[in-house]
């Protein structure tokens, strides 16, 4: 992993010219040294793609390699099919065409944003270099970062006695971003690309918590700009699934969510899901979107 900052303080031979050493920033570039499974593991990649670059494990495990501060790579072609991005024209690939998605290690870098952690435009370029000298001429290759879409909740919860509902609503906040993002709270958390977010297990998860006695409704609101947000509801006999638009698209947590205490709605004594619903209880931009 990378020096922290403020790991360097000295010169290992003094200089007398040089009166102090700082270190502001994390250390990059470097490498530990090689242990013995990653020599073997490394001289097997080698083995099967023979420095060239064919098939899609050829690309990502020539990336990998190369590229320590990357974690994970999806290589993309002409029999994945791509629907139009964010502002961009439909993104079909030709034959011939080969599209490389990177994403970051977040270990003890803080170098971005961690619920969207993206490799700089530099790396990608040395990347892109990288993958023409294995390549044959007649492959166009691109090589970018995921496209992040947000998911947003709202859930309107019965919190159990005793507990302070004021302070345990931005508990429940903080818990619905770590479940969405799990990577930007724990660095040994995975990241997914073209993943899905399943309603019954965040419902399980949020009514494992101590301080909710149990789940009244919750609603999945999905965006791909960041800005619109679309709401998704199954049908009945149905799971609530979000999934992500496109195979190089990670849905991660949206800025904030709506968390509901349902003592505090009008008729919470009824609570069935055609109460939760009309004027009164929609929200603009959550529930429904202006024309």
């Amino acid at each position: 992993s990378a020096l922290l900052p403020n790991s360097i303080t000295r010169l290992d031979d003094p200089i007398p010219a040089v009166n102090s050493v700082s270190q502001p920033y994390a250390a990059f570039g470097g490498r530990p040294p090689e242990q013995e499974d990653a020599f073997y593991t490394r001289t097997s990649e080698r083995l099967r793609h023979k420095n060239r670059a064919i098939s899609r494990w050829d690309y990502e495990r020539i990336v990998l390699e190369q590229f320590p501060e990357v974690y994970k790579v999806k290589c993309l072609t002409a029999d994945d099919q791509l629907p139009p991005g964010i502002g961009e024209l439909p993104q079909s690939l030709a034959p011939g065409d080969v599209r490389v998605v990177v994403i970051p290690d977040v270990k003890n870098r803080g170098a971005f944003n961690p619920l969207e952690p993206k490799v700089s435009q530099t790396t990608l370029q040395k990347i892109h270099a990288h993958l023409k000298k294995y390549t044959s001429h007649f492959v166009s290759i691109e090589v970018r970062n995921p496209i992040y879409e947000q998911v947003k909740t709202r859930c309107t919860v019965k919190f159990t006695e005793g507990y302070d509902i004021n302070y345990y609503k931005e508990e429940l906040q903080q818990a619905l971003k770590e479940y969405l993002a799990p990577w930007a709270y724990d660095q040994s958390a995975d990241i997914s690309l073209g993943n899905k977010l399943y309603g019954n297990a965040l419902i399980y998860f949020l009514e494992k918590k101590r301080y909710i006695d149990f789940v009244a409704r919750l609603k999945l609101s999905h965006s791909v700009d960041g800005k619109n947000f679309v709401y998704t509801e199954a049908n009945e006999g149905q799971e609530n699934v979000v999934h992500a638009s496109r195979p190089d698209a990670i849905l991660v947590t949206s800025a904030d969510h709506q968390v509901e205490d349902l003592e505090a709605l009008p008729g919470n004594a009824d609570y069935e899901d055609q109460k939760l619903r009309g004027i009164g209880y929609v929200i603009i931009g959550v529930d429904a979107q202006p024309i």
